[in-house]
């Protein structure tokens, strides 16, 4: 701050030009100093405004269980992955159970992943275990109702139960959501065609019954017209008094044979006719002619053995292309085991070309336990 300057009058020896030079100084002083006070403050202004961090903004945080939650989801998914890989891994080595096993931890880490219902069910399928199966590809489609692979599964197993009509609405699905699919047009023709055998088969059976029981009821009427008919024979006794004085004569007594009763007689001891053999089909030209002459046959089955025995092994492959029946192929391993080797016709040349057809190897684990272990299986699976 500048000093003051103090001005005395003339009397006190100070000269009025002299005062005003001083009272000048000190104005120029005292404006020196305001303008460096304000250099200064706005020096300071600028250093704060350098040294003060920048203001970030301030993250907004989730709930401590949003966060709990999400982390689990992810590491429920991470482990449901790893199992479901173990799984696979598993499956393809054949080690069945213990796929079946990996396939439930994974989906215990991630109840919500509809491809572990579908691969556990397709360990199932190996296992025989098909109601297993259809439920839990039934699981699978609760969570994706467009899981190609778990209709297609789905179908397999209520095939096997015997559940032909929802086996065909499955595949009928699968062609919906994949319609190049051909092996589920293949297994929904069979399907159909048991479905049209069985209605068939059903129709017929009430007949037989009511023609069993006209036969077996005889009319009432004719019963009591039989009745009426028959003489009842006895002895008559007379007093002695009554007896006739002449002598008695001897008549020869004769069988007259009934015609009438021997026809009936015939008729009620007759066996009951048996089916008639059909003639064997000629060499199918298709694989729904060979199921269709196939079923025709099933009560026959030397001549089943005739129509497999006239077929050109080599049509095999073309005849049925990517899948055939898992039952039509038990049903040939019957007939090549029974009579092709009582024969000692060769066999080879079949179970080669069966084995070309598409997905041999999945209709080979398909087959029962009884199947797998017969004498030819093994040959089929040999490279």
């Amino acid at each position: 701050m500048p000093q003051k300057v103090a001005v005395s009058r003339h009397g006190d020896g100070v000269t009025e030009e002299g005062a005003s030079q001083e009272y000048r100084d000190y104005v120029r002083n005292l404006r020196n100093w305001e303008q460096s006070v304000k250099m200064k403050d706005s020096e300071l202004r600028s250093l704060k405004s350098k040294l003060q961090a920048p203001t970030e903004p301030t993250p907004v945080k989730r709930p401590a269980s949003c966060e709990a939650a999400a982390t689990a989801a992810e590491d429920g998914a991470e482990a449901s992955e790893v199992a479901r890989e173990e799984g696979n891994q598993l499956f393809k080595e054949g080690r069945y159970d213990e796929a079946i096993e990996s396939y439930g931890i994974g989906i215990e880490c991630d109840p919500r992943n509809p491809m572990l219902y579908a691969n556990r069910a397709m360990a199932f399928l190996r296992k025989n275990m098909l109601g297993a199966a259809e439920e839990d590809c039934s699981r699978a489609l609760a969570w994706d109702d467009g899981y190609v692979k778990a209709y297609h599964r789905r179908g397999l197993a209520r095939d096997g139960l015997g559940k032909h009509q929802l086996a065909a609405e499955d595949f009928r699905r699968v062609l919906q959501l994949d319609p190049s699919n051909k092996e589920a047009a293949q297994r929904l023709r069979v399907l159909e065609l048991k479905i049209k055998t069985g209605d068939a088969q059903k129709s017929e059976a009430p007949q037989q019954q009511e023609s069993r029981k006209t036969v077996s009821k005889p009319d009432a009427k004719v019963e009591k017209a039989a009745v009426a008919t028959v003489v009842k024979v006895a002895p008559i006794f007379k007093p002695k008094c009554e007896c006739s004085k002449r002598p008695l004569r001897r008549v020869p007594i004769q069988d007259v044979p009934s015609v009438e009763g021997d026809a009936s007689t015939e008729n009620a001891d007759a066996p009951s006719a048996l089916p008639r053999a059909p003639d064997v089909p000629a060499p199918a030209q298709s694989a729904f002619q060979f199921y269709v002459d196939w079923k025709r046959l099933a009560r026959f089955p030397d001549l089943r053995y005739h129509y497999l025995k006239q077929l050109d092994p080599t049509r095999l492959p073309f005849l049925f292309r990517q899948s055939m029946e898992t039952e039509l192929f038990s049903e040939m391993l019957v007939v090549l085991e029974e009579h092709f080797v009582r024969d000692d016709v060769d066999v080879g040349p079949i179970l080669e070309n069966v084995a070309k057809v598409g997905r041999f190897s999945t209709m080979v684990m398909l087959l029962g336990k009884e199947d797998q272990t017969r004498k030819l299986t093994p040959l089929m699976l040999c490279p």
